[in-house]
This record gives structure tokens, sequence and C-alpha cells, in this order.
């Protein structure tokens, strides 16, 4: 850069470096990163969370990491960006511990947790199976006075449908019309989905009709999930039917 004789600055270094990061092209980042430094321009905290969140979503977590302490050496505070995409890469990288150390850390540091920290959390311990324990992170999250949005929950329904937990489910999303927050069409489609595999296809036909009633638009995995449920329960006529949900429905 600055062949043309006016040099970048910190902002388009930044810039471009973000870029190169989210496209994966992580040496192309570090090259300029180096050059950056190179040529006397500082790098700030988002100059280093670009990189830091480039390296972790490129499972570099150690690299990432490296860069985190070079950081920290150089007087710069980290923020729950940073944090967040470290957390998030080590979780990735089944390196629950270093994401434990960091979580830790941070509190120690007084920067707080926000939707997105606590989202991080319960989306790794739902894949692991541990939902009740993000349960706990649910509710710690509300304690602390932040309001999950229809992404977190849908994180829990989901959880729980995958153990065939379907009322612990049907909970979650009666919890979080309670509190305000609309389920959209992939929360309808998860539970009609767990309903379906349980063979329970009315309670999931029910959930189809509840879905329309309430204005959200059912897709094509709403239906294909519909059709694969009526086989299920050898209801085969029904789910060749063209309008097989219409003769369910009256």
């Amino acid at each position: 850069m600055g062949e043309n004789g006016v040099r970048p600055n910190l902002e388009v270094y930044s810039a471009v470096i973000d870029g190169f990061c989210k496209v994966g092209s992580t040496a192309d980042a570090l090259k300029l990163f180096k050059e950056m430094i190179d040529d006397g321009v500082k790098p700030n905290v988002i100059t280093y969370n670009a990189m830091i969140d480039g390296f972790c979503k490129s499972g570099l977590t150690e690299d990432a990491l490296k860069l985190f302490k070079e950081m920290v050496d150089n007087g710069i505070q980290a923020d729950v960006i940073t944090y967040n995409s470290l957390i998030q890469g080590f979780y990735d990288a089944g390196m629950w511990s270093k994401a434990k150390e960091l979580l830790d850390r941070m509190a120690d540091q007084g920067i707080s947790p926000d939707a997105v920290t606590f989202y991080i959390q319960m989306d790794a311990l739902c894949r692991e199976g541990k939902v009740d324990d993000a349960h706990v992170v649910l509710d710690t999250m509300i304690q602390r006075g932040l309001d999950p949005d229809v992404f977190h929950y849908n994180t829990l329904v989901d959880g729980y449908r995958l153990r065939g937990r379907m009322e612990d489910a049907v909970k979650v999303f009666d919890f979080m019309v309670a509190r305000g927050q609309k389920p959209n069409t992939m929360t309808y489609n998860m539970l009609i989905n767990g309903y379906c595999k349980a063979k329970r296809m009315d309670e999931a036909m029910k959930l189809l009709m509840k879905m329309q009633f309430e204005g959200v638009k059912p897709d094509v995995v709403t239906y294909n999930t519909l059709i694969d449920g009526m086989f299920r329960v050898a209801r085969v006529e029904a789910a060749k039917c063209d309008n097989f949900l219409w003769d369910y429905h009256y």
C-alpha cells in the first residue's frame, strides 16, 4: 500500500485487514498488519479485534492468543469483542478449559459479558448436550438485566428438541412468548421437527396452525418436515396429497 505516495492511516489499514480476515485471507491480513507496524502506524483495539477474530474463525486459536498477549503487552485494553472472538474460537476448537480461563479473566478485568457472550456459551453447551447448563446461562443473562433474543431461545429449544425433551422445549417456547419475544419460522420448525420425529403428528399440525395464526410464514422446511412425519406414522395418502394440510385442518 502507499505506492502512489499516499500513506494509509490507521482506519484504512484496519478496514483492509478486517476485509482480509472476513474472507479468510489471514496470511494477507498478517502481512498487511506487519507492514502497518513497519510503516509506523500503531494498531488499536479495532485492528487487533479484526485479526483475532479472523484467526479464530480460521481455527488458528493459538496464533490468536499470541496476538491477544501482544496486544495487552502493548498497553491496549481488550474489550468484550476481543474476548467473544477468543471464547468462540476455543469452544469451536473443543478447548473448553481455555474458554473458561478467558471468561474468568474477562470477569477479573471488569468486562461485563454481553448478549453475544451468553449466546456463545449457550450454543457451545447445547452442542455438547449440556442443555440444562445452557438454561442456567440464559437465566443468568436475564438476572443481569439483558434481554435474550430469538437466537438465544432457539438455541435452547433446539438443544431440548435434539434430546427428545419436547416438554422442556415447549416450556422455553412459552417462556419466550411470555417475555414478549416473538418466535420465528426456525423456532416453529424446530418444534415441529421434534414432534414429527416423536410421531406426535397431531401436536405438529397444531403448531403449524398456530404459526400461521400468529403470522409466521411456514417455509419449505416446515412442509418437508411435516410430509416426512406423515410417512413416519403411515399417513401415506395424506402426505401424497397436494392439499393434505388443508384436508387435515378441515
